[in-house]
């Protein structure tokens, strides 16, 4: 299985197109890069972990019926 979220400290740009986002990417590069910016400490929710959030039936079907809702208007 895999991970719903990754410390920022283990990513990197390798990272960025099937796991993560960009941006999530580029601070983890910052963070490995010991520059003088300062990043907090995070995590970031994988692709995989949003994807199984967003296929769930229950919210599926309401998700479609609130855009129908606002569609109309």
């Amino acid at each position: 299985m895999k991970p719903y979220t990754i410390s920022l400290s283990e990513v990197d740009l390798r990272d960025s197109s099937d796991m993560i986002g960009g941006k999530a990417a580029v601070l983890g590069e910052l963070i490995k890069a010991n520059l003088d910016v300062q990043i907090p400490p995070g995590f970031v929710i994988t692709t995989s972990a949003f994807s199984e959030f967003m296929n769930a039936p229950k919210l599926k079907s309401d998700i479609r019926q609130y855009l129908e809702k606002i569609s109309d208007n």
